[in-house]
């Protein structure tokens, strides 16, 4: 399950609930927001530093640079899957 689609049911579940269940639905739901939160931002700097690295590979192919980087980074897989895709390196052939 995705986290927004985890966010959405449990806004639905907020509405219709009260006191400590509407309380813990919506601590629920903030610790969500902020984790989606923080993967964003890591994802964006990732790809931010990633499009500049790749950027700079003058005359190397911007796949196989990618394929050697992703190797040696310690970037949670789907952050890594995400920065490949948002580089449109997935469909040159990615790492998998």
């Amino acid at each position: 399950m995705k986290i927004h689609t985890a966010i959405e049911i449990l806004a639905e579940m907020h509405d219709g609930a009260d006191g400590q269940r509407a309380d813990a639905l919506a601590l629920a739901i903030a610790t969500l927001e902020d984790a989606r939160d923080r993967h964003e931002a890591e994802v964006d700097e990732a790809e931010r530093m990633l499009r500049t690295v790749l950027d700079g590979a003058e005359g190397r192919d911007r796949a196989t640079t990618w394929r050697f980087l992703r190797s040696k980074m310690t970037l949670p897989g789907d952050v890594l899957d995400e920065v490949e895709r948002r580089l449109g390196l997935a469909s040159e052939g990615g790492t998998r």
